[in-house]
């Protein structure tokens, strides 16, 4: 995976989505775009030494 460089600014806009379907592709998830139960988890587990304490509530969707 490579390093990402989005400025936060708590919008799902068009490079969140590119990066979502990049992890997607990347662990072999259905690449839909969508941080659902499946991504949100895997994201959490993925990058858990990068986020604070209750960031999870945090993590963007389109659902």
């Amino acid at each position: 995976m490579s390093q990402l460089d989005i400025a936060v600014d708590g919008i799902f806009g068009a490079a969140t989505l590119r990066e979502v379907k990049h992890f997607q592709q990347y662990y072999s998830y259905d690449v839909d775009g969508i941080v659902g139960p499946d991504t949100g988890n895997g994201l959490y587990w993925t990058f858990l030494d990068h986020l604070q304490l209750g960031c999870y509530n945090s993590i963007p969707t389109t659902e």
